[in-house]
């Protein structure tokens, strides 16, 4: 009895239905049985959003300057002429071992955090407009230093000391013992600047490669050491910081961004700064306050990294 129930399931299911109705023959369509191929579904490649915000931290050398410097003092209105002053005491190298070497060392966070704002580092924080996405506005923090340290030098002081003129080349050392702008001069500047956006990609919608240019305006904040000599004696002195309206920042800046990431990235830049310090002072041994003046330029070179968003 079984066999013939199996039988006849096996003719009902192979011969075609019956009472006039035909045979459907198979189409294009039809499948005959066997799995077709069927491609498997692309996952779309997600998109970055295109970044805006900057912030960045570098580091970086200075070039020797030439600089002159006034000193107003009862009596004395000195100025020395092209004083030629000297970059951080750090070479490049040194510089920069000083903070990876901490780092490496595992040394504790605040001496870790203390060796990233010496001699030399630049801050930043940028903003490009999503209308204009190749301009921004920022602010920035550039400290570097510059010393004068051959006090041997010999050179031109002109005006009058105690109200006797002179016009002279003279060593340094029977004017000035000590003078340098050694814990920074710190310009504290608005930034406005044009970046290209090269090499995009669905990923880095805005560019991979980021060359630009920044002009910079702001104030300066430096920390001056200076002691004036008269008669063999140390009769003014500073040793503060003097931030004032008086003292001016200026800069100049050309360089490039490579983004590693969407949101990480390094940079390379090129820098030129004027520092217009006419706000600065010492202070006499009797209290009498006198006024000091000097400006500069001053080339750099600084590379750092960035987090973009």
């Amino acid at each position: 009895m079984k066999k013939i129930l199996l039988l006849s399931v096996f003719l009902f299911a192979g011969i075609p239905m019956a009472y006039g109705e035909e045979a459907i023959p198979k189409g294009e369509n039809q499948s005959d049985g066997k799995m077709e191929n069927i491609p498997a579904l692309e996952k779309p490649q997600r998109k970055s959003r295109m970044t805006y915000y900057f912030i960045e931290y570098g580091r970086g050398a200075s070039s020797k300057t030439v600089a002159s410097l006034e000193i107003d003092y009862k009596n004395t209105h000195l100025k020395f002429h092209n004083l030629a002053m000297m970059p951080e005491e750090y070479t490049w190298v040194e510089s920069n071992t000083k903070v990876f070497g901490k780092i490496g060392e595992g040394a504790p966070l605040s001496e870790i955090i203390s060796s990233m704002t010496e001699p030399y580092y630049s801050m930043r924080f940028h903003r490009f407009f999503p209308g204009s996405p190749n301009f921004g506005l920022g602010f920035s923090h550039t400290h570097f230093k510059v010393y004068f340290r051959d006090y041997a030098q010999t050179v031109r002081v002109s005006g009058t000391r105690n109200g006797v003129p002179q016009d002279r080349y003279d060593y340094a050392y029977r004017y000035i013992s000590a003078y340098s702008l050694s814990h920074g001069i710190n310009h504290l500047t608005v930034d406005g600047t044009y970046r290209m956006m090269l090499f995009p990609t669905a990923s880095i919608p805005d560019g991979r490669l980021q060359p630009y240019i920044s002009g910079s305006l702001g104030i300066a904040a430096p920390h001056v050491e200076i002691n004036y000599m008269e008669g063999g004696y140390v009769v003014a002195s500073a040793y503060e910081y003097q931030p004032s309206i008086q003292n001016l920042a200026f800069g100049l800046s050309v360089g490039t961004r490579f983004k590693i990431l969407n949101n990480l990235g390094i940079y390379l830049e090129g820098k030129t700064t004027y520092s217009w310090l006419h706000g600065m002072h010492i202070t006499g041994t009797d209290g009498t306050r006198g006024e000091m003046r000097t400006s500069f330029l001053a080339n750099h070179i600084q590379f750092g990294v960035f987090a973009a968003f």
